[in-house]
């Protein structure tokens, strides 16, 4: 989401890839006149703004929930504690937060589900290239030792010991059971010096989990609601021109989105009041006043700017899609 030109590369020392063998990181100064601003090699330069917004099917109206604008080389893998904690501030945690893969990593996945939210996010990486061949998913393991009870036959393990220390799994499956399994050109138990070996880590027995589950019917039909987060985006850029705003320094860039985001809650309120047949719109003007009053706040010394997330009419269930703008 630029708001400000970036500076000409040639202005710019060592930042030019041709020229340099090692190249700058995305917090390389892009404007003197606007410090806070960054780079991202897909948006360009400037800000880009982490963006929840109501998802549930029996709504009204869908509505933005929360906003968070940051600099522009931030990875989304990072924005979702943030956004979580702004939302339990308000009142507003959801019960299922819909995000693209971009935020689905195992620590993410971890802070969620001790939040009591269902973070439904696609896994990243590659997948077994074979869809028949077999992963840590298909081993009973035992999730709170972390060590192998059977093997997809159904065999027992002749050892195996989880390692606190590095965090790793060691099984050792006998020569006898695995010697002629007709799960063997498909198992990731590898031979090494003649000893049959499986070793993995709490996080890949969890990876393996969510990418069995996401191979499903009913995950890609459920998840499919994750699409609709899109067209915000667009319709914010569209109507409200937040794909430049025209303004510098994160403080007014912050401002600038929220009151775009406000606007854009307004116009879905009315839709939905409209919808209902509610023909008096000193509700209408009245909910209004609440969302900018929302914004006349004082500054205090957690948030300095006076910048505070986006007041919202209960219009709405507690589902919700996090998307990058």
């Amino acid at each position: 989401m630029p708001s400000t030109p970036a500076t000409p590369a040639s202005l710019i020392p060592n930042s030019s890839p041709k020229t340099c063998e090692g190249l700058p990181g995305g917090e390389v100064l892009q404007n003197p006149s606007d410090p806070d601003a960054t780079y991202d090699g897909h948006k360009g330069s400037g800000y880009q703004a982490q963006i929840s917004e109501t998802c549930g099917e029996s709504n009204d109206v869908q509505l933005i929930t929360g906003v968070d604008v940051e600099a522009a080389h931030k990875s989304d893998q990072d924005a979702l504690e943030p956004m979580l904690d702004q939302l339990d501030e308000h009142g507003r945690r959801p019960d299922i937060m819909y995000a693209d893969g971009g935020y689905g990593r195992d620590e993410n996945e971890l802070s969620t589900d001790k939040r009591g939210v269902d973070l439904q996010s696609p896994v990243g990486g590659s997948a077994p290239q074979n869809k028949d061949d077999l992963t840590v998913d298909d081993f009973v393991i035992d999730e709170e030792s972390e060590t192998v009870v059977r093997c997809p036959n159904g065999c027992k393990p002749q050892s195996s010991t989880h390692d606190a220390d590095s965090g790793k799994t060691t099984t050792v499956m006998r020569s006898a059971d695995c010697g002629g399994c007709e799960f063997g050109s498909q198992c990731p138990v590898s031979k090494i010096a003649g000893r049959f070996i499986l070793r993995h880590t709490p996080a890949q027995r969890r990876l393996a989990a969510r990418r069995a589950e996401q191979s499903t019917d009913a995950f890609k039909e459920n998840y499919a609601i994750r699409a609709g987060g899109e067209s915000v985006n667009s319709g914010l850029k569209r109507k409200t021109g937040m794909g430049r705003v025209r303004t510098r320094g994160r403080p007014r860039v912050s401002m600038a989105v929220l009151f775009r985001c406000a606007g854009w809650n307004v116009m879905r309120a009315l839709a939905a009041l409209k919808k209902r047949g509610i023909r008096n719109f000193a509700t209408a003007a009245g909910a209004f006043y609440r969302i900018i009053l929302g914004f006349c706040r004082p500054q205090t010394a957690d948030k300095p700017h006076g910048v505070r997330p986006l007041p919202i009419l209960n219009l709405f269930s507690s589902d919700l899609v996090l998307a990058a703008a």
